[in-house]
């Protein structure tokens, strides 16, 4: 009869919910895939593959480095090594018995007046195969080629300095000098002087170049004194863009040709004439029309300039 009640269909079963309510329970107990729950879970995780094999490792390392790294046995001989250099003395030691019995005191230097060695010479271990004093001059040769090199580069150091420093002072001169031959040029155009004192004086463009614009005066001075068998008016000489009166161009001394024969890769004068040419230029706007070019002013005549001018020269003018 029991095992007719057990094997029975009609038994109830305990997993079927009762009511609504006991499914809803059935439901809630269920693992919800769409929660928070399950990153939570993975966030705890650390990221990677732990193997068996790593933790293993990781464990021993951890160990190791609480008890301590193990010395080679050459770090051990220097680590007692330098531990015994620094300590004294025992004054147990029979040698130390006897120099203090010699009149040594701690800490005393060696020799008569106790000037010489108060600490123990080092004790330096050779590692190498090298020869006897073969590091110390190994040290000196190193130490003269770098005192050497040293000074080769303080040398080229000043050189360099001295080269751009005269070459800065040239490119101002030939600026300065460029300048003052604008100058000397308007000033003597303005006297009606035709021909300049020196060839040095004008810029070479206005020597080289008769037809300019501004030699004018000049063409008008040199037609005067032509003779009167020329085939061509001085008219169209004027209109003439063609026309060239250079045959006409007074005599230059043997200087002045080589101050105006000049290429197009070096159309001034040489660098070394350069400070020479603008001295002489300079004093002769002084004399000739009372002009300080470093003043850059004009005076009415030689004696309001002497008055009002510091000096010749540019270092009168700082």
């Amino acid at each position: 009869m029991n095992e007719m009640k057990k094997c029975s269909p009609f038994k109830k079963d305990k997993s079927q919910p009762e009511s609504v309510t006991d499914e809803y329970k059935l439901e809630e107990d269920e693992d919800d895939y769409m929660s928070d729950k399950f990153i939570t879970s993975l966030c705890d995780q650390p990221p990677g593959l732990s193997t068996a094999r790593s933790v293993q490792r990781q464990r021993v390392t951890e160990v190791n480095s609480k008890k301590g790294r193990t010395l080679s046995r050459a770090e051990e001989e220097a680590k007692r090594r330098t531990e015994g250099l620094q300590k004294q003395v025992d004054p147990t030691n029979k040698g130390f018995n006897m120099l203090v019995k010699m009149g040594y005191a701690p800490g005393q230097g060696l020799g008569k007046n106790a000037e010489g060695r108060s600490e123990p010479v080092p004790i330096e271990v050779r590692s190498d195969r090298s020869g006897l004093g073969r590091g110390m001059a190994v040290r000196e040769s190193r130490e003269i080629f770098q005192r050497i090199r040293q000074q080769m580069m303080l040398a080229e150091r000043s050189q360099f300095q001295g080269v751009m420093s005269t070459k800065f002072r040239l490119s101002r001169a030939k600026r300065q000098l460029e300048a003052a031959r604008r100058i000397c040029f308007q000033l003597d155009s303005a006297q009606s002087i035709p021909v300049p004192v020196s060839s040095s004086f004008w810029p070479i463009p206005e020597i080289q170049n008769p037809l300019s614009p501004e030699r004018e005066p000049v063409r008008r001075y040199r037609s005067d004194h032509r003779t009167s068998g020329s085939h061509h008016s001085q008219d169209d000489r004027d209109r003439s863009p063609f026309y060239d009166d250079r045959d006409q161009l007074p005599q230059l001394s043997d200087e002045e040709q080589d101050l105006t024969s000049l290429n197009a890769d070096n159309p001034r004068t040489v660098d070394a004439n350069i400070l020479s040419v603008l001295q002489d230029l300079v004093v002769y706007l002084r004399d000739r029309h009372s002009y300080c070019f470093w003043c850059s002013a004009q005076y009415a005549d030689r004696d309001e300039l002497n008055k009002e001018c510091p000096g010749p020269s540019e270092e009168d003018h700082e």
